[in-house]
């Protein structure tokens, strides 16, 4: 779900073309009727060049807080620009979420716990 949440933040910066973004979504709500939690923690990476970074020590993120491009530190850009496309990937975000038979509160309550 990651990879998936990260994948979405690039193509949100490429003006969600749809043919690319579909595959993605299609892939994310197989993964996630297959089970996969779409709260879960991993660390945080960064990806330079041809390799990934672990940049954050200690720092994790959840999948939706990948695709937001949400820091430890709070949200890195503050323009209308940037909020547009963090609304626009909640949006998709979501109705994943929903498609794939998942209630939006559990998932927020969990969220907001991790």
């Amino acid at each position: 779900m990651h990879y998936i949440a990260r994948l979405l933040r690039f193509i949100a910066f490429r003006g969600f073309l749809e043919d690319e973004l579909q595959g993605w979504l299609d892939l994310g709500l197989n993964v996630l009727k297959n089970g996969a939690d779409p709260s879960c923690l991993a660390p945080r990476w960064a990806h330079y060049g041809t390799r990934d970074i672990n940049i954050e020590e200690g720092w994790q993120s959840t999948p939706v807080m990948d695709a937001l491009d949400i820091q430890y530190w709070g949200i890195p850009r503050d323009s209308t620009y940037s909020r547009a496309l963090m609304l626009k990937t909640i949006q998709i975000w979501a109705g994943m979420l929903q498609r794939a038979g998942l209630d939006l509160r559990d998932h927020g309550d969990k969220e907001s716990q991790a």
